[in-house]
């Protein structure tokens, strides 16, 4: 039996590989603990592992409203991606109760590097597409964090990293979600590994309508955006009329971000 720790953050689409990873985990007989916000558990149970919640000062409350995207940036880069909060309590968890093996959403740089210093073998889980973090607009973003990771690398005794990307490589394994058929055309680190869709992972949210499947002769459009809440109802609506209007039938999804009575759509459309 293997120790793993799992360690992740309440972002809505991130925890559907995350569940699936931790449900399998436990299905095959590891002893698994995830790391995570409070929330996940409220949500979605704890998928036979054994949960651990991260304290008040590692929180992370869904009703901050940042005035504009170089504040959410900031908040992001405080609250997840270079959060010492988090980086501590993992720290203090792995002090308490070693592991064998640290698994890490690939957003939380802080607890990457606790778990490359810890001695055990490391891995990270890209939910997003692994090529949005070798460079281009989400790197240039995070890109005033860079200081703060390598301070936090060098408390640690961990050399300094001049891309995030040189993080995500010194772990053990990459796991990528994500098809390679929907990444641009840039070659894949030596420790990736593309598991593919987590298709039988957990619900992110305990009741879903029905979808009738049965008409198999005229063509389905599955209609889904973020499972969290980022402005998407115009669009969804705009796309919601569109396909009104040919003769196809429609599912929208919106996730717990969304009420479904905040889409019109039309006859053809569930």
């Amino acid at each position: 039996m293997t120790r793993i720790v799992v360690v992740t953050w309440d972002g809505a689409g991130n925890l559907v590989p995350t569940l699936g990873t931790a449900r399998a985990l436990v299905q095959r007989g590891h002893d698994v603990r995830l790391i995570g916000h409070d929330s996940i558990l409220e949500r979605c149970g704890d998928q036979g592992t054994r949960f651990i919640p991260y304290t008040q000062e590692a929180g992370w409350d869904e009703l901050d409203d940042p005035a504009d995207t170089e504040a959410e940036i900031e908040l992001l880069m405080d609250k997840l991606c270079f959060s010492s909060a988090i980086a501590h309590e993992v720290s203090a968890e792995l002090e308490r109760d070693p592991a064998d093996v640290v698994l890490v959403d690939s957003m939380l740089f802080s607890a990457m590097n606790v778990a490359q210093a810890s001695g055990a073998r490391t891995a990270t889980l890209f939910h997003s597409p692994y090529s949005v973090f070798r460079g281009g607009p989400l790197v240039e973003m995070f890109s005033p964090g860079l200081p703060r990771l390598n301070a936090h690398r060098s408390e640690l005794g961990l050399g300094a990293v001049a891309r995030f990307s040189e993080v995500h490589d010194a772990c053990d394994v990459a796991l990528v979600a994500v098809p390679k058929e929907f990444e641009p055309d840039i070659p894949d680190a030596a420790n990736v590994v593309r598991t593919g869709p987590f298709l039988d992972a957990p619900a992110l949210w305990p009741t879903a309508d029905d979808v009738d499947l049965e008409d198999s002769a005229t063509p389905m459009v599955l209609i889904s955006l973020s499972t969290s809440e980022q402005g998407q109802l115009p669009l969804l609506q705009r796309i919601a009329d569109a396909v009104a209007t040919l003769p196809v039938r429609a599912v929208v999804t919106t996730g717990p971000a969304l009420e479904p009575s905040s889409i019109t759509a039309g006859d053809n459309t569930q």
